[in-house]
């Protein structure tokens, strides 16, 4: 298959038609230009939590323990952050467990508390 070129998805005119705001402020060229693989060649489905027969994810957490508080936000970026050290880490070592309360309480966002 050929490779697929972000614009060859979309458009920039229907981009923009949609509310996409072209804001130039990127310091590189996005890595969406350098996609050179194929559809066909994309795998029918990944996930991290079983790659090769290994775990990268972390543990999940649940954001409305003790109440809901519109903190999602704060667990998806620290989730992320934590899966993406065990990845670099390999899977190798203790996962890392950082804080959302401390994102939230020392942010300066708010906190739930």
């Amino acid at each position: 298959a050929a490779p697929v070129h972000r614009s060859a998805l979309l458009p920039r005119q229907q981009a923009e038609a949609l509310g996409v705001v072209w804001r130039g402020n990127a310091s590189e060229e996005s890595s969406h230009e350098k996609l050179t693989v194929g559809i066909g060649e994309m795998p029918a489905d990944f996930t991290w939590c079983d790659k090769d027969g290994v775990n990268y994810c972390t543990m999940s957490r649940n954001e409305h323990i003790p109440q809901y508080c519109g903190s999602c936000w704060a667990h998806a970026a620290v989730s992320a952050l934590a899966d993406r050290v065990k990845i670099a880490r390999k899977a190798e070592g203790i996962d890392i467990n950082p804080s959302v309360q401390h994102l939230l309480n020392c942010g300066g966002v708010g906190s739930c508390a």
